[in-house]
């Protein structure tokens, strides 16, 4: 089964950057039917968790200084982004093409980015946006038995 591009990856850049870099406002004009500001389901943290990291990190505090020193030894600026055009996983990963560097490409988006809200250094936004950027530019489609699971399972990043 294949999937288009559109279908399974233009959702990771909002799920990214609705969460991160912008939050719905209360001041916001709210629907009759609307009992408060919109939440996205599908975040890893709120802005109130993000604010709360950097301020821990900033203190020092354990284990978010320890968490903090081991995602920034993972967070690479030097990184070289290797999306692909194709991607076909077959069940239990067998035959797997570009199913790696998919997952790790989701993977460094999302860590570049909490690196930039942690230390509000626009390198690593600017890296994360390249990676979301040349992946969006370069893959086509999914195929294989694992198309849709592969799809599910790295789009939360």
């Amino acid at each position: 089964m294949r999937l288009s591009f559109f279908k399974s990856l233009s959702f990771i850049p909002i799920l990214l950057f609705c969460g991160i870099f912008y939050q719905c406002s209360s001041e916001t004009k709210q629907d009759e039917y609307l009992t408060g500001a919109f939440k996205h389901p599908g975040m890893y943290q709120s802005l109130e968790d993000l604010e709360y990291m950097r301020a821990m990190v900033e203190k020092g505090e354990e284990p978010w200084k320890t968490a903090y020193e081991n995602l920034k030894e993972r967070t690479s600026l030097e990184l070289v982004v290797t999306p692909v055009a194709y991607i076909s996983v077959g069940a239990y990963g067998a035959n797997s093409i570009g199913g790696r560097e998919y997952s790790q490409g989701g993977t460094n988006a999302y860590n570049h980015a909490i690196m930039w809200y942690i230390t509000q250094d626009k390198r690593y936004a600017d890296k994360a946006i390249e990676i979301l950027d040349a992946w969006a530019s370069t893959l086509r489609e999914f195929d294989g038995n694992n198309a849709k699971l592969n799809v599910a399972l790295t789009g939360s990043e």
